[in-house]
């Protein structure tokens, strides 16, 4: 699996260094930008260097990646990664069909006709830009969606629980089986840069709407929070004094405990959001910490209750008395870094 993220991270470090090319190129005086009408044979023959260059880098990446790959993980296709890579990563079809756009360039340029050459330029400069990112949208597909992909069961089994509907589900499911539909026929920007997207935002979306209720229904007896944790010992100091609101808020006079991101979870590239629900005592300790909406990860969810167990509070109020109440905070793990 080390080597897996290891072959990944290439993608995108090669990916990132002919864009940083592409991009000096067309900054140059040189060089000619990609839009441009008015354009010198030497400009034309500089970008061909450009484009080869990202060329011959792309190769090497598609060349070296399987050489580091270990494993035979399939997914629901039965396909491994290298079965994905050799097929729609700039295989050999692609490979021969660049290498006429560069013939039909060079020819352009030595005929002197430097309105077909410049098309064909800013032709093969999309056309290594889509490689690219397709490459590096398999190595998406299989780092997020077979790899480490989030696990829902724990959450959608919480809803159940607690008599809640998840909201949107039927259209997640839909768009699901389009993702595996278009990584059936290797249609993997699609997959990655749109649907994959796509029902991120719908999943946020409904988990919105399933917070709202589970809000209502948490201060209940009979509720079921996920990965409910409650304190070993009593903290002290107790809260000074109390929220100007019924709800809790967080009180800043006191020194608030720091998040760690579990070490296994940023190897796996695992982030996203955890809103928790927490019972305040009217002392402003948490009596008791569980997830109201995951991230998908039980790593993350789990690091994020432990963590909410030792925040300090401003309890609640009812008629200038405190009282025991629900505080609903989010805690993000967000990757800084590929």
């Amino acid at each position: 699996m080390k080597r897996r993220r290891v072959a990944i991270g290439i993608i995108w470090a090669a990916w990132a260094v002919q864009a940083a090319w592409a991009d000096n190129e067309t900054r140059s005086p040189a060089s000619p930008a990609l839009g441009s009408d008015e354009i010198t044979e030497p400009q034309l023959r500089a970008s061909l260097s450009v484009l080869e260059t990202m060329r011959q880098a792309l190769i090497g990446v598609r060349a070296k990646v399987p050489a580091i790959l270990s494993g035979h993980t399939t997914d629901d296709r039965g396909r491994t990664f290298a079965d994905d890579w050799d097929a729609y990563c700039l295989n050999d079809a692609d490979q021969a069909d660049i290498g006429r756009q560069f013939a039909s360039m060079t020819a352009a340029l030595d005929a002197a006709d430097l309105k077909s050459a410049n098309n064909q330029r800013q032709a093969l400069y999309h056309r290594l830009q889509v490689v690219g990112i397709q490459c590096k949208c398999i190595g998406d597909y299989w780092q997020e969606v077979v790899a480490h992909s989030p696990n829902w069961s724990p959450y959608l089994s919480m809803l159940r629980e607690n008599d809640v509907e998840p909201h949107y589900a039927a259209n997640i499911a839909s768009l699901e089986r389009t993702l595996k539909l278009q990584a059936r026929h290797g249609l993997f920007i699609d997959a990655i840069g749109g649907t994959l997207t796509q029902m991120e935002a719908v999943r946020a979306h409904g988990q919105q709407l399933d917070l709202k209720e589970l809000e209502r229904k948490a201060m209940n007896s009979d509720f079921h929070g996920l990965y409910a944790t409650t304190p070993a010992t009593s903290c002290a100091p107790v809260a000074g004094r109390i929220s100007e609101k019924q709800t809790p808020s967080w009180d800043y006079s006191q020194s608030q405990p720091k998040l760690t991101y579990p070490e296994e979870a940023r190897r796996n590239r695992e982030h996203g959001r955890v809103y928790l629900g927490l019972i305040v005592q009217p002392t402003g300790c948490v009596r008791t910490a569980f997830v109201l909406v995951s991230s998908g990860f039980e790593r993350l969810d789990r690091a994020a209750v432990s963590y909410a167990m030792a925040l300090r509070f401003l309890p609640g109020q009812e008629h200038g008395v405190a009282i025991e109440a629900l505080a609903v905070t989010p805690v993000n793990f967000t990757l800084q870094s590929p």
